[in-house]
Order: C-alpha cells, then sequence, then structure tokens
C-alpha cells in the first residue's frame, strides 16, 4: 500500500546515555522525542502510544545492553 500523504513529521528525536554514577554497571538514559501527528488522532490515543513507543525502545535497549555486557564478560574471562 503506498501513502501519498505524511500522516505525522518526527521533528527530534534523540538519547543520551551516561554511566549511573552510583552503580557503573548500569546506565541512565535521558530520551527525548518531539512529533507532530497532523491532528489525526485524539491527543489521549497519542499520548499512550508515545509511551508504548519509548517502553520498546527501553526494552530494545536493555537487551542490546546486556548482550554487550555478556560479550565483554566472555572477553574478560578468557584474558
Amino acid at each position: 500500500m503506498l501513502i501519498k500523504e505524511k500522516t505525522a513529521h518526527l521533528h527530534l528525536a534523540g538519547a543520551r546515555f551516561r554511566p549511573n554514577p552510583s552503580n557503573p554497571e548500569t546506565t541512565l538514559t535521558d530520551v527525548v522525542m518531539l512529533a507532530d501527528l497532523k491532528g489525526f488522532l485524539p491527543k489521549m490515543i497519542v499520548n499512550q502510544v508515545i509511551g508504548r513507543v519509548m517502553l520498546m525502545d527501553t526494552v530494545t535497549n536493555r537487551r542490546h545492553f546486556r548482550d554487550l555486557k555478556a560479550k565483554r564478560d566472555d572477553g574478560e574471562e578468557k584474558e
């Protein structure tokens, strides 16, 4: 299906990752997202969906960092 009209604009999205000063084995993340959904969806639904998208992103990042930590730990054991 080809959509001819843009239904949303993602103006800004980004994340900052930094070590947690109280626990260096964890990471603190700040996420910023600014999107204009062109008024097609009620505000309540938009807020719920954006929250779910951010949660899915968090789960994906946790999995990725857990895999990176496992690879790092495996490399340290071999030395």
